[in-house]
């Protein structure tokens, strides 16, 4: 059969395989749910501030949406200026969960959410605050 050709074996080029996009459920520490992030991955893979640890979102990259109450604004002195923050707070018991910052020693549009503040099942304790009961205990 010389001369036959052969169908393609496939019909698109290869392309690896992207992680898939889930949303991820946040609950505050009394059990309410507080934000939804719709990434590839958890928030606790996320890059992490120095000045006070919270998990940093690209509100330009990352699709997020807030159960949370906006609260007041505050103005922090840090050592490069002046930080104000648009805090949010637990609709149900009005714990501090997260900011967003602005001012002098800020450029971008950041969300931040506190590490101590949610997490992934109702109820449970924050993974940031298991590693602080660990390293008080020495373990």
């Amino acid at each position: 059969m010389a001369g036959r050709q052969h169908p393609p074996t496939h019909s698109r080029p290869y392309r690896p395989r992207e992680k898939p996009i889930s949303s991820h459920v946040y609950y505050c520490l009394c059990g309410e749910y507080n934000l939804i992030l719709v990434s590839t991955k958890p928030l606790s893979d996320f890059p992490q501030r120095i000045t006070d640890s919270a998990y940093i979102i690209d509100n330009t990259q990352i699709k997020h949406s807030w159960n949370a109450k906006r609260g007041e604004t505050v103005l922090l002195k840090r050592s490069d200026g002046y930080e104000q923050q648009e805090r949010y707070h637990c609709r149900r018991c009005d714990l501090l969960v997260g900011y967003k910052a602005t001012g002098e020693s800020h450029s971008g549009d950041y969300s931040y959410i506190l590490a101590t503040a949610l997490t992934e099942a109702p109820g449970a304790v924050p993974v940031a605050l298991q590693n602080e009961v660990k390293s008080s205990l020495g373990r």
